[in-house]
């Protein structure tokens, strides 16, 4: 479930409202107006109401998108979803009421090992991706047509010596 509340007035905040969502969270992103949820059901979409109620747009499920989606990053009018069971990353396109798929990108790092995918980012056509337990940061430059390749690949290890490595979420700071 999704509890949510307006707090528009801090003073004077709703109470709490309750959505059942298809499938428990793994992440969640709100812009414009919009709801976008990854749950082991799929991708959730909601668009929050001027009465601040929330409506359901869309369930994209996991059948369709080949695994259970993670991570999630929007750019423009495209969602990034991270598939790290199936080593991939998709993109969706929003403004198409079908959702297609127009790019998979698959987690193959440059030494050619599989990467699940923990977090990502997106700027300038070059995704990075952590790689969770293996402790990596790697760099992709975004194709059209799948065509996506891996351009990088940094490894934590280096950074500390005999402990747990684990490369998770990312944030961009400062001028980018």
């Amino acid at each position: 479930a999704l509890y949510y509340a307006d707090i528009t007035l801090a003073a004077e905040p709703t109470e709490p409202t309750k959505v059942n969502l298809k499938g428990e969270v793994n992440d969640l992103l709100v812009e414009g107006g919009v709801v976008y949820l990854s749950t082991t059901a799929g991708l959730e979409i909601y668009r929050i109401q001027p009465n601040r109620e929330l409506r359901e747009l869309a369930v994209i499920g996991t059948q369709y998108l080949g695994a259970i989606p993670e991570a999630l990053y929007k750019v423009d009018d495209t969602m990034w979803v991270a598939l790290p069971s199936a080593y991939q990353v998709v993109s969706i396109d929003l403004l198409d009421g079908t959702y297609p798929i127009t790019n998979t990108v698959e987690m193959i790092n440059i030494n050619r090992q599989k990467v699940r995918a923990e977090d990502i980012l997106i700027r300038n056509n070059m995704m990075l991706v952590s790689g969770g337990t293996d402790g990596t940061l790697n760099a992709y430059a975004i194709r059209s047509e799948n065509n996506s390749e891996p351009v990088g690949l940094f490894s934590l290890a280096y950074l500390v010596y005999n402990g747990d490595i684990f490369a998770g979420d990312m944030k961009l700071q400062g001028q980018t």
